[in-house]
């Protein structure tokens, strides 16, 4: 039986971009947590990569998300509209509470048309690795939201992993960092249940929290 060509997932999408002295900001220092043990380290690294090989293979994804974006000291949270399909696909519209389009982008490959309805502005700039911070100030490329979206794990070997604090997100067991990101784990079974990236300084650049639908 052939794949469908977009997974549906209902999920919540809390913070999509942390970007700490920008747009949307939620700076944060990571709790203290303690390192595990080398075996259960290597028995949770079989794991996720199993869990990776199994995105890997996921051809899209249709999606209705929750967006939560936070600028001097208030939040909003908004409903949103998605389709992303690998490796460089995007739409994503979105709606403020009476479900009215507040801004849309679509990125195409080449290129990215960003709407806004508030100034009822059109935009189209080159899809390289600056077209969603410039925006919707998301720190990261196109192709790396959807792989984030479909918790498609980039090739980066893990430094450590470690066991969740009190302090953190109560459907996380495990953490394991690879390179500047956090990955949040949740068990059993193995799931990606938060995705964290972090900036030379050690404050959050962006985080992404699925729910226990995604």
């Amino acid at each position: 039986m052939s794949q469908p060509l977009f997974r549906n997932r209902f999920f919540t999408f809390v913070s999509l971009a942390v970007w700490c002295g920008g747009f949307l900001i939620a700076c944060a220092k990571t709790p203290p947590r303690s390192a595990l043990d080398a075996s259960t380290s290597a028995t949770l690294q079989r794991e996720l990569d199993a869990f990776a090989a199994r995105q890997a293979e996921l051809p899209g994804l249709s999606a209705f998300v929750q967006v939560k974006l936070s600028a001097g000291g208030k939040s909003e949270l908004f409903d949103a509209a998605l389709l992303a399909r690998p490796p460089d696909k995007l739409f994503l519209q979105i709606l403020d509470d009476l479900g009215q389009e507040r801004a849309r982008v679509v990125a195409d490959g080449a290129s990215v048309l960003f709407f806004d309805a508030q100034e009822n502005r059109y935009e189209r700039i080159p899809q390289d690795g600056e077209a969603l911070k410039k925006t919707l100030r998301l720190p990261l490329s196109v192709e790396e939201l959807i792989d984030r979206l479909l918790k498609r794990l980039p090739l980066r070997a893990a430094t450590r992993w470690e066991a969740a604090s009190g302090k953190d997100n109560p459907e996380i067991r495990y953490w394991v960092r690879r390179g500047g990101d956090f990955l949040g784990i949740g068990a059993p079974p193995l799931d990606l249940a938060s995705y964290e990236a972090l900036s030379p300084s050690g404050k959050w650049n962006y985080r992404i929290e699925y729910g226990p639908n995604a």
